[in-house]
């Protein structure tokens, strides 16, 4: 598998099809996330992968930022599907470094 950078940096598509990836965020995530919060780990990250695989300027964006954002949800008990309305990634440019983030 080839893997895609912006500017040797590797973005979010590349992360979520890398399964050693996706289960250390799984790992991190169950680890982090406030017991009794009534929120599932796994099915946490089916949502979070589905809503960054369904927007396409978020598949640009730094791996890192969108993992960060995905594990600051999951430590605050946020939701991030949209339906609910709890939490959301956001895609921007960030001018300093020229790359998209989350």
């Amino acid at each position: 598998m080839a893997i895609q950078k912006t500017t040797s940096v590797l973005i979010a598509k590349d992360f979520f099809e890398n399964g050693g990836m996706k289960q250390k965020l799984s790992n991190e995530i169950s680890r982090l996330m406030t017991p009794g919060c009534g929120l599932d780990p796994s099915r946490f990250l089916m949502i979070a992968e589905r809503v960054v695989k369904k927007t396409p300027k978020l598949l640009t964006c730094t791996a890192m930022s969108v993992a960060t954002s995905i594990v600051e949800a999951a430590v605050l008990g946020l939701e991030l599907d949209p339906v609910i309305g709890q939490a959301y990634l956001v895609p921007f440019k960030d001018n300093k470094s020229g790359t998209v983030i989350c």
